[in-house]
């Protein structure tokens, strides 16, 4: 790390100006708080590869972070999923009939497992992919199969789907 500056600052001034520089404080705070000429301080900075060394520490911490958040999300994401389990066995646990909005709600919760499970394995997240693998097109007939298929249509949807 030496270079060719006079041996008018220390390595300990040297090494906790590097330290703070790696913090992201600026180099006129640094040379404030140190006593050190700006200078030398964009001297060592540029001979030294003081600013290489911030942006990979700064990578680091940043993917630290990420993977600080993504694990703060799996841990949501089950909480959430214990709660929504517990609330869909209260509804099929009582003996009446589930409400609409409690139906349409179930149905919601339904579809976006399924969005969510095939966008893990890759799968195309609507029922109808857009590439369809034998012939690149999908006739009429074929989309009111897959239509009719789904069993959350009712009749009136059908009747719809047959004009």
């Amino acid at each position: 790390m030496a270079s060719n500056l006079p041996d008018k600052y220390t390595d300990a001034q040297r090494e906790a100006a590097r330290d703070l520089f790696l913090q992201n404080v600026g180099i006129n705070d640094i040379a404030k708080q140190l006593s050190i000429s700006t200078a030398a301080l964009a001297k060592w900075r540029a001979n030294d590869n003081w600013l290489e060394a911030r942006e990979a520490a700064n990578s680091i911490i940043q993917a630290d972070k990420v993977s600080k958040r993504k694990i703060d999300l799996v841990n949501i994401s089950d909480e959430a999923i214990t709660q929504i389990k517990r609330s869909l066995k209260a509804v099929v646990d009582n003996p009446d009939p589930p409400t609409l909005q409690q139906a349409k709600t179930m149905a919601e919760i339904v579809g976006l497992v399924d969005k969510v499970y095939r966008l893990d394995n890759q799968l195309a997240t609507d029922q109808i992919s857009i590439q369809q693998k034998v012939s690149g097109s999908i006739s009429v007939e074929k989309v009111r199969e897959i239509i009719l298929s789904d069993p959350f249509f009712t009749s009136q949807t059908t009747q719809k789907i047959e004009k």
